[in-house]
C-alpha cells in the first residue's frame, strides 16, 4: 500500500513534490497501490519511486523522470507520457494501452508481458529494452531506436516501425503480421521463427539478418535489402522477389519458394545501387552494412 504522506504531498502536484524530494533525497518514495487516475504530473521527480500496481491511467506524467522507477503491474492506460525518462524501468505487465510515449527514455526498460495495444511510441529511444511476449498490436514505433532489444514472441501485428532502428535486436518468434517495417533498419536483427505474412518490409535493410524457419508469405519486398541475410527454411511462397536488392542464387536455394516467387533480378543489383535507390530510408548509411 501507498504511504500516505507520499501520497498527500503527491497531490499537492508536481512543485511541491519536487520540491520536498529535493529536501528528502534518500526516502525510498512508496505509490504502489496508489490510485492517481488523471491527475497532472508533469516534469514529476518520480525517479526510483515504487509504483506497484498503481492507477495512472489518464494521468499526465509528460517530461517526468521515473527512472528506474517499479512500475510493475501498472496502469498508465491513456497516459500522456512524452518525453518522459522511464530509463531502467520495471513495467512487467503494466497496462500501456493507447498510453503516448512519443519521444521517451525507455533505455534498458523491462516491459515483458507489457499490453501497449495501440500506444503511440514515435522517436522513442528503447535500446536494450526488454519486451518479450509483449503486446503491441497496433502500436506506433515510427523512427523508434529499438537496436539491442528484445521482442521474443511479442505480438506486433499491424505494428507500425517505419524508419525505426532495430539493429541487432531479438524478435524470435514474434508475430509481425501486416507490420509496416518501410525503410526501417533490421541489420543483423534475429527474426528466427518469426511470422512476417503480408509484412510490408520496402526498403528495408535487412542484411545480415536471419530469417530461419520465419514466414514472409506475400510480404512486400520491393528494394529490400537481403545482403547476406540467413534465408535457411524461410518461407517466401508468394513473395515477389523481382524488385529485392542484394540476394543471391546461393540463399534462395536454401529457401521456400513456389512458382510465384519471381526470380530476382536483382541477383545483379549492388550494394551501391541499392544505397542510391533507397533514397526514402534518409536516415540510413552504407556504414550499417559494414
Amino acid at each position: 500500500m501507498a504511504n500516505i504522506e507520499h501520497l498527500t504531498i503527491l497531490k499537492q502536484g508536481a512543485s511541491t513534490w519536487n520540491a520536498w524530494r529535493a529536501e528528502h533525497p534518500n526516502i525510498q518514495v512508496d505509490l504502489s497501490q496508489a490510485s492517481l487516475r488523471g491527475i497532472r504530473l508533469v516534469g514529476v521527480n518520480l525517479q526510483g519511486a515504487s509504483l506497484v500496481d498503481a492507477d495512472l491511467q489518464g494521468a499526465d506524467l509528460s517530461h517526468a523522470n521515473l527512472a528506474q522507477a517499479n512500475l510493475n503491474g501498472a496502469n498508465l492506460s491513456e497516459a500522456q507520457c512524452r518525453a518522459i525518462n522511464l530509463d531502467q524501468a520495471l513495467l512487467v505487465g503494466a497496462n500501456l494501452r493507447h498510453t503516448n510515449f512519443d519521444e521517451a527514455q525507455l533505455w534498458l526498460g523491462q516491459l515483458a508481458n507489457a499490453n501497449l495495444q495501440d500506444a503511440t511510441l514515435v522517436g522513442a529511444k528503447l535500446t536494450n529494452a526488454t519486451l518479450a511476449k509483449a503486446n503491441l498490436t497496433n502500436a506506433s514505433l515510427n523512427a523508434a531506436d529499438l537496436s539491442f532489444a528484445l521482442l521474443g514472441e511479442a505480438i506486433l501485428t499491424e505494428a507500425n516501425f517505419a524508419r525505426a532502428d532495430l539493429w541487432k535486436a531479438s524478435l524470435e518468434g514474434a508475430h509481425l503480421e501486416r507490420a509496416n517495417f518501410r525503410c526501417a533498419n533490421l541489420q543483423k536483427a534475429n527474426l528466427s521463427r518469426t511470422v512476417l505474412q503480408g509484412t510490408n518490409l520496402a526498403r528495408a535493410n535487412l542484411a545480415y539478418a536471419s530469417f530461419f524457419q520465419a514466414t514472409l508469405i506475400a510480404a512486400d519486398v520491393a528494394k529490400t535489402n537481403f545482403q547476406h541475410a540467413i534465408l535457411v527454411d524461410t518461407d517466401l511462397r508468394g513473395v515477389n522477389l523481382g524488385k529485392a536488392a542484394g540476394m543471391s542464387a546461393e540463399q534462395l536455394r536454401v529457401a521456400v519458394t513456389d512458382e510465384t516467387t519471381a526470380p530476382p533480378y536483382a541477383f545483379a543489383i549492388s550494394e551501391e545501387s541499392w544505397w542510391k535507390e533507397s533514397e526514402e530510408a534518409v536516415w540510413l548509411t552504407p556504414q550499417f552494412v559494414a
